[in-house]
């Protein structure tokens, strides 16, 4: 499933960008080549770029995306620079390798075509041929239009790698909802060298009146290293154009580097980007629906990637917005009717009947979906060293979701979602905070934190808010056990002592139940598998003394064998964050490549549905099931929907337990009349 929670991978990228800026004549269009090399005064040492944020990298683009615009229905997609053994330059210093997927249509909700592996792809160009037969007029032209997402495979802090792609025809473009994250960067070229960029857009036909107030953003990753010194002449403009002649109209807006501009506002600079507060701005000013309009970057260092953000699609700058013409109809030229010359009468030949070759129908991909209940889903936090936790700026929410009518609400939802709030640095898509409301409300988004990532929140949309900068940490593993381990398993967990068990190296747990008030802690300094169902031995309690409560700390990942349908307790991986948790597996053995592909998943994963009753916590989960699909999903689902992939419960008596272990009085001394969960739970 391509849904990731606590520290997820989204991002999107995509520049198309121009010629010499040496005079003011009107531009060469858009081109079949990302990026192109004659549109770049550094040639074909440009390149798009997938990057994970670190020490000494600020561009945070773990995923990118292009919108191929082809003439005809069927075109070579070619991928440059995908394996990190030969990236753009050769895997070194945390240089990582990347994969595409390609789907139909304009945007990410189009059916998956095509999902390749950067790394089995090798060295070179790789070329695939795809179809699309679904025409799109856009203005007075009309494409065939394919979606292609770039995602960085490593996982690791300041990782990075650049590649391009080109196509059989027509134009490929940048993409307006993909926000801040994409990016590009001369790779080859000297450390001294300075390169121009220049980034095309016009307005949506679509959108009415002439004059629209816009705001163009940046990220500069200079970070303050040594090798990524400023220009002295680095200068910004943008520059307005014709949108039918391509004439330039003489308006420029200029921002230099000493900050003089003359936009109707502006924020920040392209200054170092120390430890992630600055270096970053915006710019607002009007722009016409018939003109164009470049974005230019001039003399940009080699050893400086930028992230850019347009709320326009590129392609806009090479249609102009008329209708297509259509011909007038012509009648046709009747000839005069001459009577026939009949031949002699020959028997005629019968060839022999063919039946037809059928192609298979073959079903589009699944679109499996997590649900959570009783709790709120945060990403982006950490565990608590004692002086807090820094949150995680590049993780997001993202799931499968839809609307089963327009316009969007609560009520015609359905898919991935928390029935409490969400937080999370960056995007939450696809995935609706408080799902289980099932009435209509105009604010979908008013349980998502913090509300202020751009291009969110728009209605009919599937993106409900971010930008939660603040960080949510979690308790500390707990501290060496002392006294001697309890050996290295496997266990059933029925037979435990309550109390603390320490487990040298990897662990198996075998499932079993478990017994009334018995309230058991498990570190084990590796891996834990769990290959068994975990529950409780009874269901109900006569005291909050007899609840009990499971709780599993892995300082390495945390592995659920695919068979396994229930666990019960709290569960923990990686004690500096860096653990991951695993859905389905074949027992101690991982899904590979990572992220999997649709087809691996589908052969070990989609039998059977998983049920968590209490918490996932760790610096990565990835939810592999792939049972039931979100063509199939209900509106407000319960969490024993058999629909449902993935569920977590967090249930009450796991709020009783660890409340008890906090001084709550039982039963037999005093009472609590009632316990409500109200969002956020934190």
């Amino acid at each position: 499933m391509r849904f990731k929670r606590n520290l997820p991978i989204v991002a999107v990228l995509v520049i198309f960008l121009a010629t010499t800026l040496s005079t003011r004549a009107p531009v060469s269009a858009l081109s079949n080549n990302a990026p192109d090399p004659g549109d770049y005064t550094a040639g074909s040492g440009v390149h798009l770029i997938v990057s994970r944020g670190g020490p000494t990298n600020g561009l945070y683009a773990e995923t990118s995306d292009v919108i191929v615009y082809a003439t005809s229905p069927t075109v070579d997609l070619s991928f440059h620079g995908t394996r990190s053994q030969c990236g753009i330059p050769p895997d070194s210093n945390g240089y990582a390798g990347t994969d595409f997927t390609v789907q139909r249509g304009p945007n990410p909700t189009g059916p998956i075509i095509a999902n390749i592996d950067g790394d089995a792809a090798g060295c070179g160009t790789h070329t695939i041929t795809r179809t699309n037969t679904t025409a799109t007029n856009i203005g007075s032209s009309t494409f065939y239009v394919f979606f292609i997402r770039a995602r960085l495979k490593a996982s690791a802090a300041d990782a990075v790698n650049g590649f391009k792609i080109s196509s059989s025809s027509g134009i490929i473009g940048f993409y307006s909802g993909s926000g801040s994250q994409f990016a590009l960067q001369d790779r080859t070229g000297p450390a001294s060298s300075l390169s121009d960029f220049n980034l095309k857009f016009a307005q949506d036909c679509s959108v009415s009146g002439s004059t629209q107030r816009i705001r163009i953003r940046w990220k500069d990753d200079d970070n303050g290293a040594g090798n990524q010194p400023l220009s002295a002449n680095l200068r910004m403009i943008v520059r307005e154009y014709d949108r039918g002649t391509g004439a330039y109209t003489g308006r420029e807006l200029f921002m230099n580097n000493n900050g003089s501009n003359n936009f109707l506002a502006t924020s920040g600079w392209v200054g170092d980007e120390r430890n992630n507060s600055a270096g970053a701005g915006f710019a607002d000013f009007n722009i016409d629906k018939d003109k164009k309009y470049e974005w230019i970057w001039q003399n940009v260092r080699r050893t400086n990637g930028i992230q850019f953000e347009i709320p326009k699609n590129s392609i806009n700058y090479n249609v102009e917005c008329v209708p297509p013409v259509v011909p007038p109809v012509v009648p046709p030229v009747v000839p005069p009717v001459v009577p026939p010359v009949v031949p002699p009468v020959v028997p005629p030949v019968v060839p022999p009947v063919v039946p037809p070759v059928v192609p298979p129908v073959v079903p589009p991909d699944p679109k499996p979906y997590i649900r959570v209940y009783g709790n709120d889903v945060v990403a982006g936090g950490g565990y608590d060293t004692g002086t807090g936790c820094v949150p995680n700026a590049g993780s997001t929410v993202e799931g499968y979701g839809r609307y089963l009518s327009s316009p969007g609400s609560h009520a015609t939802y359905v898919g991935a979602g928390s029935e409490l709030a969400v937080f999370s640095p960056g995007v939450i898509e696809q995935f609706l905070p408080g799902s289980s409301v099932t009435g209509a409300r105009n604010r979908l988004w008013g349980l998502s934190f913090a509300n202020n990532v751009p291009g969110n929140n728009a209605p009919g949309t599937l993106r409900f808010g971010g930008g939660f900068a603040q960080p949510i940490c979690a308790n500390p593993f707990p501290a060496v056990l002392a006294g001697p381990s309890s050996g290295a398993g496997p266990v059933n967990i029925g037979t435990l002592a309550d109390g603390e068990h320490k487990f040298s190296g990897n662990l198996v747990i075998n499932g079993g139940a478990i017994p009334n008030g018995r309230r058991i802690v498990i570190v084990a300094d590796g891996d834990v598998t769990i290959n068994g169902n975990i529950t409780y031995a009874n269901s109900s309690w006569n005291d909050t003394a007899d609840i009990p409560l499971l709780r599993v700390y892995a300082r390495g990942d945390l592995k659920i064998d695919h068979s396994v349908s229930t666990i019960t307790g709290v569960f923990y991986s990686g004690e500096s964050g860096s653990g991951q948790i695993w859905t389905c597996t074949d027992g101690a053995t991982v899904l590979t490549p990572e992220p999997a592909t649709v087809d691996a998943m589908a052969d070990l994963c989609d039998d059977t549905k998983l049920t968590v009753f209490g918490a996932l916590i760790g610096g990565k989960t990835n939810f592999y099931r792939t049972t039931g699909d979100i063509e199939s999903a209900a509106v407000g689902e319960p969490y024993t929907s058999a629909n449902i992939a993935e569920v977590i419960v967090f249930s009450p008596e796991v709020y009783l337990a660890l409340l008890a272990e906090q001084g709550l009085p039982t039963i037999s001394v005093d009472r609590v009349d009632a316990i409500r969960s109200l969002p956020p739970a934190f």
